[in-house]
């Protein structure tokens, strides 16, 4: 088991969320984000667990869709200096998330004029496709267990929802 005791926090719209350092062993989620774009993973150190957002206790989360530009989320980089800027091409932010039963998911297009849509690999949701700042698409996760979903536009736009209890 992977432990650790530092944390980040960032405000995603009107919700703060968390970013805790004791992931657990498997980051990649068996592989399924190992090629995602904008997705580090985790390391047993620590230095690389940029977009994964762990133990949101609140009703509602948003994740960012399409080329997010840095809201201070990318300090926590390797090799990133503190107020490191910049943007990921053709992400979700954060890619993996981990919520309580009964969360809703809001997916927030940023405009970057990319046509993306969210499709839950297990067909429990879709969208339709959106390229205009602020569209948004929710999903409320009542029962536990992981969710993978991916944009049909991008190969490498990939993300987790993981319920526990």
């Amino acid at each position: 088991m992977v432990a650790g005791t530092g944390g980040l926090a960032w405000s995603a719209g009107c919700v703060n969320v968390s970013v805790d350092s004791d992931i657990g062993e498997d980051a990649t989620y068996d592989g399924y984000l190992s090629d995602a774009n904008g997705y580090d993973g985790f390391q047993a150190d620590g230095d690389k667990r940029y977009g994964v957002v762990r133990r949101v206790h609140t009703d509602r989360v948003q994740i960012k869709v399409g080329s997010p530009t840095d809201s201070g989320l990318f300090a926590n980089r390797v090799g990133a200096g503190s107020g490191s800027s910049g943007s990921i091409e053709n992400a979700f932010l954060p890619a993996a998330i981990e919520i309580a039963p009964g969360t809703t998911v809001e997916w927030v297009w940023v405009g970057d004029g990319g046509r993306y849509n969210v499709v839950a690999k297990d067909g429990s949701f879709a969208s339709g496709y959106h390229t205009e700042q602020g569209a948004t698409f929710t999903h409320t996760f009542e029962d536990s267990g992981v969710t993978r979903y991916h944009s049909e536009s991008h190969e490498g736009m990939k993300g987790v929802v993981d319920v526990i209890n």
